[in-house]
């Protein structure tokens, strides 16, 4: 496949050899042809100065809304002259699959949020598209610094509420005749996590209000998903040493919270991917 600038060079030699420079005509691919276009690769196409394209933009334009109205909108025959997009829906609306579709859940391991969903023949009519067909990633980049923050609120709120709960347990727990918490270290260790905890809750809300006025930027968002999990984690860590071997069981909460915590460093784009993201700002 050749890149838009030598597809033009290569014509020019075919035409000046005698050779039929259409390589595939426009539409020919169908689908392909679109996405061919979309992302950045072209057919060998003679551009002719009688036809009505102009430039590589226009050739892409009338591929991109030929496929369109052919798989879409172009009256088929052997459909009773019905677009193929109404077809589907009419059928969809009167009949139902031989077999259920099936929807199974596995978990990966016992944690919030740990499960792959698999759809076995699951059909869902055009009717029921959301956003634009094959529109889904666009859509969902436009949404990362918002979830992000997200996930930034999450951590915040989840090291606030480990750090309470460790607090109320060292001032109940005794260890050589006394609480926990009247021992130095313990004191040490909570002062530390309730400072970064507070730096954290700040930050957030200072983030949040950006959002809200709509300038929340995407490094910023990186700088809140990156550095908030990552005090999540080492709260959290910390927080489960003051409960002992009980920190490390399912009974108690913060071991649940240790579980949790981990892959909010890898979804909605892993911590070393939001550093490159706020590297290139800088």
């Amino acid at each position: 496949m050749l890149d838009r600038n030598a597809s033009f060079r290569f014509t020019t030699h075919l035409v000046e050899a005698g050779i039929d420079a259409s390589i595939g005509t426009v539409g020919d691919a169908l689908d392909n042809a679109l996405m061919e276009s979309t992302i950045g690769l072209y057919k060998t196409e003679l551009i002719k100065p009688g036809r009505p394209w102009r430039s590589l933009g226009q050739v892409e334009l009338a591929t991109a809304e030929w496929v369109d109205w052919y798989n879409h909108h172009r009256l088929h025959s052997a459909l009773g002259y019905l677009p193929p997009t109404k077809y589907e829906s009419m059928f969809y609306a009167h009949h139902q699959p031989d077999q259920q579709a099936l929807v199974t859940v596995r978990g990966l391991h016992q944690t919030r949020g740990g499960s792959e969903l698999f759809f076995d023949e699951v059909r869902v009519p055009v009717a029921n598209l959301l956003g634009t067909e094959n529109g889904g990633f666009a859509q969902l980049m436009q949404q990362l610094p918002q979830e992000r923050l997200v996930i930034g609120v999450v951590a915040a709120a989840t090291t606030e509420a480990a750090l309470a709960e460790t607090i109320d347990y060292v001032k109940q727990r005794e260890a050589f005749g006394k609480p926990l918490i009247a021992l130095q270290n313990t004191r040490f260790e909570l002062a530390e996590c309730a400072n970064l905890a507070r730096v954290g809750r700040v930050f957030v809300d200072s983030c949040i209000e950006r959002h809200l006025r709509g300038e929340l930027d995407a490094a910023t968002a990186s700088m809140a998903k990156w550095w908030l999990t990552e005090v999540q984690c080492q709260v959290i860590d910390r927080c489960l040493q003051l409960f002992g071997g009980y920190g490390y069981t399912r009974e108690y909460p913060i071991g649940r919270r240790y579980a949790d915590a981990r892959v909010q460093k890898i979804y909605g784009g892993t911590n070393e991917i939001m550093k490159e993201l706020i590297a290139r700002t800088l």
